[in-house]
């Protein structure tokens, strides 16, 4: 279910403008700070350099 979750905000991150704690609120996590562990966990980067990467 975590990962469904992670997947899903990897997505929100790509195609949206929501902060990052808008992002951690719509896939279900308690709080930004805790999203953002999970986040760098699983993807050996934050959720902002994962935005960044995909910024043209």
């Amino acid at each position: 279910m975590q990962n469904q979750r992670l997947v899903l905000s990897q997505r929100l991150l790509e195609t949206t403008q929501l902060s990052i704690s808008q992002v951690a609120e719509q896939v279900g996590f308690g709080s930004d700070s805790v999203f953002r562990k999970h986040f760098k966990s699983t993807f050996y980067v934050t959720p902002t350099q994962w935005r960044t990467s995909f910024k043209q």
